[in-house]
């Protein structure tokens, strides 16, 4: 068993499930035929506005910070599969 002190102290979070094509362009704000580098700015912006680090200063509770964990997710997972897709068609 590893000891990551890092993972020890996130909430215990159900995996999101991933997100549909469409709603992945939903969740970072953009659309089919953006561009890849505009679709990283955008995960950029989102990560910036919900990744749960933002709720340190706030005291967050157990449950806001488990949303933040989860939303962070479903940012990430999108994300990839809007990047997987833009490498296909390149």
């Amino acid at each position: 068993m590893r000891g990551n002190s890092a993972q020890s102290k996130r909430p215990d979070i159900t995996r999101a499930p991933s997100p549909s094509m469409a709603n992945a362009y939903n969740l970072l704000g953009v659309s089919v035929d953006t561009s890849p580098e505009e679709v990283r700015r955008a995960y950029h912006r989102q990560m910036a506005q919900h990744h749960p680090d933002k709720l340190a200063s706030q005291n967050p509770s157990p449950e806001a910070l488990r949303r933040a964990h989860l939303k962070a997710h479903e940012i990430r997972e999108a994300f990839e599969a809007v990047r997987q897709v833009n490498r296909a068609r390149a």
